[in-house]
């Protein structure tokens, strides 16, 4: 009796762990199951991943490189009035000083072909083109009171020299009526050549980045100036941020500088990115790389 009463208690013992051990699977189960509003609710207070990436040390810092980048790009087109030569140096030295980030070089057409090659994100890409605005009209602010502070400190020299003209922001020249779809056509071949030669910096080491994106610049605007030369037209920009400071939006002219100094370059932007997409995957190599 006594062993039967045994084995009893050993076959109850062992019936009764696993019941314990349901158990508590249950408890956890009724416990996620009965709150399931509130993961949800903190996940939604959390945020995307790419929005903490967006509010992070990093992007902030790379939002205010663009922002530099592009005010001093525009004050050496301004000063130089847009001779490819200052430009090439000037932008493969900043290439060089801003090394250690994801930089979109100061240009919203290497944005948009970033974001629509998949290399950045949305938000990435509308912050960068924000910040490149806001770094071009800061440029344009302070060059419009350098300027006008310029006629008073030479007058106040001396008025012995006769009457001075007063010093003008540089702007691009009026467009020649009718030759309107010529000087789309120069924006647009500069700025795909341009978007063609920049994007393949993205596997480049520092070096190799500086001489691209300076050397394609001059390559570019070199080419688009002489079609544009030919006309007798003024220097070309591609780059859309620069016409905020170098372009009259004014009520006559405003369509036309629209389509010719915004939508050239960024088309002709983009599709220098998708022609290097498709020519590198023809290659072989892989393009699942992160430029920010």
């Amino acid at each position: 009796m006594a062993n039967k009463k045994a084995k009893k208690t050993t076959k109850k013992s062992a019936t009764t762990a696993p019941k314990t051990t349901t158990t508590k699977v249950v408890t956890k189960g009724t416990s996620s199951a009965t709150k399931p509003g509130l993961a949800n609710f903190v996940k939604s207070l959390a945020g995307p991943k790419d929005l903490d990436g967006i509010f992070s040390a990093k992007t902030l810092s790379l939002l205010f490189v663009e922002m530099i980048g592009a005010m001093a790009l525009t004050m050496m087109y301004t000063f130089s009035k847009g001779n490819v030569f200052y430009l090439m140096f000037a932008v493969g030295v900043m290439v060089l000083a801003f090394s250690n980030f994801a930089i979109s070089f100061f240009n919203p057409i290497f944005v948009l072909g970033n974001w629509l090659t998949k290399k950045i994100s949305a938000k990435k890409a509308a912050l960068l083109i924000v910040a490149q605005i806001l770094g071009v009209m800061l440029a344009s602010v302070l060059l419009t009171n350098f300027i006008q502070a310029v006629p008073e400190a030479a007058n106040s020299r001396g008025a012995m020299f006769g009457s001075q003209a007063k010093p003008e922001l540089f702007k691009l020249s009026k467009i020649t009526e009718g030759k309107e779809w010529f000087i789309f056509l120069s924006e647009f071949v500069g700025a795909t050549l341009l978007g063609l030669l920049v994007a393949q910096t993205a596997k480049r080491n520092t070096g190799e980045k500086a001489v691209l994106v300076g050397g394609g610049m001059f390559v570019s605007w070199f080419v688009a100036n002489s079609l544009s030369n030919y006309l007798q037209q003024g220097a070309n920009l591609l780059n859309p941020a620069l016409a905020v400071s170098t372009v009259d939006f004014d009520k006559d002219t405003w369509q036309w500088n629209t389509v010719v100094y915004i939508i050239a370059p960024i088309l002709g932007g983009v599709l220098g990115f998708f022609i290097n997409k498709l020519l590198v995957k023809d290659s072989g190599v892989k393009t699942s790389v992160k430029t920010a």
